[in-house]
């Protein structure tokens, strides 16, 4: 990925995020299957970490974001929203399949 801009899981592999920061926004986007533009309530975590380490691109340290768009997924992050509780967490995330069957398993694991 050579901009870093947000961070894109691969189904069926485990990434470990840590987040510093987040908001709640609804944005446009198109339909895929009419074509039609509709709202989308998104949650965008602002990720430090990936994998434990630090994330650099030549050289700078970039904070790309993550965006949760499933509302089964948000759920699994909720009890952690309330003054960033996250910040004391890394998240073990891993997608399972695609598009609208796609699914999230949301390991939090309580930082030392």
């Amino acid at each position: 990925m050579v901009l870093m801009n947000y961070i894109k899981l691969q189904a069926g592999a485990t990434t470990r995020l840590h987040f510093i920061d987040h908001r709640l926004y609804v944005h446009t986007v198109t339909d895929t299957r009419t074509g039609n533009p509709k709202l989308l309530q998104a949650l965008e975590f602002v990720v430090d970490a990936l994998n434990g380490q630090p994330i650099m691109v030549g050289g700078v340290r970039v904070y790309p974001t993550y965006g949760v768009t499933s509302q089964n997924q948000a759920n699994q992050f909720a009890g952690y929203l309330p003054d960033k509780r996250y910040t004391s967490y890394d998240f073990l995330i891993t997608p399972r399949g695609e598009g609208d069957l796609r699914k999230y398993t949301v390991e939090p694991i309580p930082l030392g």
